[in-house]
């Protein structure tokens, strides 16, 4: 004859078991779910701002990186000046656009 496992002793051992996991994920999710509820509503002018302050950040960058020679001492390459112009019409909607070309093109 074979013994069983199916004790009530054995059910009433992984039941507590499984009940007390169960537990630990169910405050884990709870943890969770207040953690997001404060950093989103909460803290959420403070994140607003972060973000606002991260997004937009114009840093001109000079260009100059000096002369390249070749092995034999001759030149390769070098700075030029350069300008680059350009225009939005949402920056002036009164200036119609052929005259803004002709404008542009005496520049």
């Amino acid at each position: 004859m074979r013994s069983s496992k199916a004790t009530p002793e054995y059910h009433s051992k992984y039941s507590r078991r499984g009940g007390l996991i169960s537990l630990l994920f169910g405050l884990f999710a709870l943890l969770i779910i207040f953690r997001l509820f404060y950093i989103q509503v909460l803290n959420a002018e403070f994140y607003r701002e972060l973000a606002a302050d991260q997004t937009t950040n114009r840093e001109i960058v000079p260009a100059e990186r000096g002369r390249i020679y070749d092995r034999n001492g001759r030149l390769l390459a070098t700075n030029v000046v350069s300008y680059d112009i350009g225009a939005r019409r949402m920056w002036s909607p009164t200036i119609s656009e052929p005259v803004l070309w002709t404008s542009a093109s005496r520049i």
